[in-house]
Parts: structure tokens; sequence; C-alpha cells
């Protein structure tokens, strides 16, 4: 209580801001050199704590990008061996087309042969029913000209028994006609 009495009140009733300023210039005066060092202080300690947060901002940084490159590296992993599967898929797929091609090389080969052997098969079946039809036109020619000579002799023959029939006495002409 005395100090409280010898100084005064603990808050005073005017004070400026000057008088405030000054008396704490004076102080930092008197204690300059505690006043260096906390401020040195202070500055290494805000540096080391900007220093410690940009480590630690960094390193999640870092961790980050190792992360991030451990799943490009496992996605490419992932990527060649879907791109080795695509390349056997391809490989059966070209040798699927190539043995389809040469099923198809074959296959119109024996069609062409087929068609080729079918063409000269129709070919000899033709000349072989032109041959049949020209055979038939001299058979049935044949045919009319012995069925002419059968109708003739028979029409002959029935003439030569009605002469005989009715002439008995010229069965000499009859004869006659035999001969001719």
């Amino acid at each position: 209580m005395t100090d409280l009495l010898r100084w005064g009140t603990i808050f005073p009733d005017k004070r400026t801001f000057g008088a405030g300023t000054r008396s704490g210039l004076k102080w930092i005066a008197v204690h300059s050199l505690q006043v260096a060092l906390g401020v040195a202080a202070a500055i290494g300690v805000g540096s080391a704590t900007w220093c410690g947060m940009a480590y630690m901002h960094y390193q999640q940084v870092a961790a980050g990008e190792l992360a991030a490159a451990m799943r490009a590296e496992r996605v490419n992993a992932d990527l060649q061996g879907a791109l080795a599967r695509l390349q056997d898929q391809l490989a059966v797929a070209r040798q699927n087309l190539n043995t389809a091609q040469s099923r198809l090389s074959s296959l119109n080969e024996d069609a062409q042969q087929s068609s080729s052997s079918k063409a000269d098969r129709i070919a000899q079946l033709t000349r072989a029913l032109e041959q049949a039809q020209r055979d038939m036109h001299l058979v049935e020619a044949q045919r009319a000209t012995l069925m002419a000579r059968v109708s003739k002799a028979e029409t002959e023959r029935t003439r030569r028994i009605e002469v005989k029939n009715v002439s008995p006495t010229k069965s000499s002409d009859v004869h006659t006609g035999d001969s001719r």
C-alpha cells in the first residue's frame, strides 16, 4: 500500500499517449541490451517456428508427391499389364484372321476348281446331249424310213394277195413284180 501512496494511483486520471511512449522509450533505452536480446530471441523463435512450419508443409507436400508417384507407378504397371494382355489378344486375333483368310483362300480355290470342273462337266454333258439329240434324229429318220419301207412292203404284199386272188391266170405277172 505504501507504494501506492508514493506512486499515486494505479490508474492515473490523465495520461497522454505521448507520455506513455516517452516512458516506454526511456525504459527501452535503459534496458537496451535486454530489449535487443529479447527482440533477437523473438525473431529467432519466429524464424524457427516459420522454418518448422515450412518444413512440415514441404514434408507433407513431399509425402503427397511420393504417394502420387507410387500410385502412378502402380497405375503404370497395371496399364502395362493391360497392354500386354491386349497385345496377346491382338496376336491371337491376327492368327485367327490369318487362319480364316487361308481357309477362305482354299475355299475360293476349291470353288473355282469345282466351278471349272463343273463347267467342264456341263460342257461335256452338253456335248453328250447334242450327240444324243443328233443320234435321236438319225434314229428317228431311220425309223421313219423303215416305217415307210414296212408300209410299202405291206402295201405291196396286200396288193399281191389281191392280185393273186383276182387273177389266178396272171400268176406270171406277179412273179415279174417280185423280181423288180
